[in-house]
């Protein structure tokens, strides 16, 4: 094992809770919620992802697509809003808080702890679902109402997602509008970091802060996510540590590491620049790394950062200045 990591396997129980507190709120299936995500990321946030198939969809309503949409997860609300499905929108998750109409709809609960009977009360003819809620499509099932399931895990997955989206609700023109914007700024990236050299980074996700130290940092990993925007983003991952998607990662692991480059992750510190900027003066008991030395330790604390949505863009562009500051 890499000196100063440990696997990030928590009991399955553990990491629900954890999920639907913390990152139910900024869902990532990077982490399976992440995965926030990542999650989810499930979202891929590294509780782990489901290894059973999805439950088989159920037939459309033959009228032009479903009028009444449950949203089981805040990725999912946030792409039927991005393509003006709002209207359509019937229930949402209490973690669904963008955009900001979303607060004003019926609640069905939490992502891991939906309330069926409030469901089936808004009388839906569609439920959206994540890979990850295999409890939630039994019972849909059992009370015969129609579900799809959306995937996150990629980059890929969440443009196929919205595609999908558009081609269930009849607004193929709105998807593939928004789908050619989110490509182009990803194609400018793209060709503004071609020739650059890929420096090394460190991507946290989440640690504990107050301690005035650096300890508990998860870090994203190979193959998650996170690790493909900070290859897209025009750098390279300084973590890879086989089979293991958000390693937990002490102060003697990051400078071990020593990356050039650390962004952290922090929705939740979000407005509170008091406390973003405490969180950001803990990096500078690491003298030692490279990314502290040279002054290149950010905290991005936009709501988008933790979700794997179409905004996923917004945190791209960001990773992007900050690894290359004078492409842009």
């Amino acid at each position: 094992m890499i000196r100063g990591f440990k696997p990030y396997h928590r009991p399955l129980d553990a990491c629900n809770n954890r999920l639907d507190n913390r990152l139910g709120k900024y869902v990532l299936p990077a982490l399976g919620y992440a995965a926030v995500i990542l999650v989810c990321v499930a979202l891929s946030t590294g509780c782990g992802q489901s290894e059973r198939p999805d439950t088989e969809s159920r037939p459309l309503p033959s009228h032009g697509g479903p009028a009444r949409i449950v949203s089981m997860a805040p990725n999912i609300t946030e792409t039927l809003f991005a393509l003006g499905l709002g209207s359509r929108v019937a229930g949402v998750t209490r973690f669904c808080l963008y955009p900001p109409e979303a607060n004003n709809l019926p609640s069905i609960g939490g992502f891991l702890d939906p309330n069926y009977e409030a469901i089936a009360a808004l009388a839906p003819d569609m439920v959206l679902t994540l890979p990850e809620q295999d409890n939630a499509r039994r019972y849909l099932d059992e009370l015969s109402i129609p579900h799809e399931t959306l995937h996150n895990r990629t980059v890929a997955e969440i443009l196929d997602s919205i595609a999908a989206v558009g081609a269930l609700c009849g607004v193929e023109a709105r998807a593939d509008s928004l789908l050619g914007d989110i490509r182009q700024r990803m194609a400018h990236i793209a060709e503004r970091t071609a020739d650059s050299p890929r420096p090394r980074v460190l991507l946290s996700i989440g640690r504990t802060r107050g301690t005035g130290s650096i300890r508990d940092v998860y870090a994203a990993g190979k193959g998650t996510f996170y690790d493909e925007l900070v290859s897209l983003a025009g750098g390279t991952n300084v973590v890879s540590v086989p089979g293991i998607a958000y390693p937990e990662l002490s102060a003697e692991g990051v400078l071990h590491l020593d990356p050039g480059i650390i962004i952290e992750l922090a929705p939740e510190l979000a407005g509170l620049n008091s406390d973003a900027s405490r969180a950001r003066s803990e990096w500078d008991t690491l003298p030692g790394v490279s990314a502290e030395r040279e002054g290149n330790v950010y905290i991005l604390t936009g709501d988008y950062t933790m979700i794997p949505v179409p905004r996923f863009i917004l945190l791209l562009e960001d990773m992007a200045r900050l690894v290359h500051p004078n492409a842009f």
